[in-house]
């Protein structure tokens, strides 16, 4: 059901921060910023990070079948809730494209909002890696 192909539209996602003596960038996953909000207990984290995905994805589902059943309510209820799971979990990019499709639902363009999602889909793709990535170093520094 997932499977989108993303064109340029009007709406280009924020252009990657370039990284400072190896510090990570913030744009995908705001790691510093989530482990300070939970006192730095990584295995909350972890727990959080190996979940919330799926559920990014489930709301990604609702909007794409909200968009064709032309279900606004559906839309703004989806959004709303990938909004809140994003900012919580400091995913910066897919606050900002989540923002955008959310004021975009008014205007009811099923190419725009179309767009949108896919961006928002390749963003959770992003994410995930950032994911697999902070696994990874996290493996690497208990060997």
């Amino acid at each position: 059901m997932m499977n989108k192909s993303v064109t340029s539209g009007h709406h280009q996602p924020m252009p990657a921060k370039k990284e400072n003596s190896g510090k990570r960038s913030n744009l995908h996953l705001d790691l510093d910023n989530l482990l300070k909000n939970l006192d730095s207990e990584v295995s909350i984290v972890m727990d959080l990070l190996n979940i919330i995905p799926k559920q990014l994805l489930n709301d990604l589902n609702s909007l794409e079948e909200s968009i064709l059943r032309n279900n606004v309510s559906g839309l703004k209820y989806s959004i709303h809730n990938l909004i809140g799971i994003s900012l919580n979990m400091y995913f910066n990019q897919l606050t900002e494209l989540a923002k955008l499709f959310e004021l975009e639902i008014e205007n009811n363009n099923h190419q725009v909002l179309n767009e949108l999602l896919g961006e928002m889909i390749l963003e959770v793709k992003l994410v995930e890696q950032e994911i697999r990535n902070f696994e990874m170093q996290r493996a690497d520094q208990t060997v």
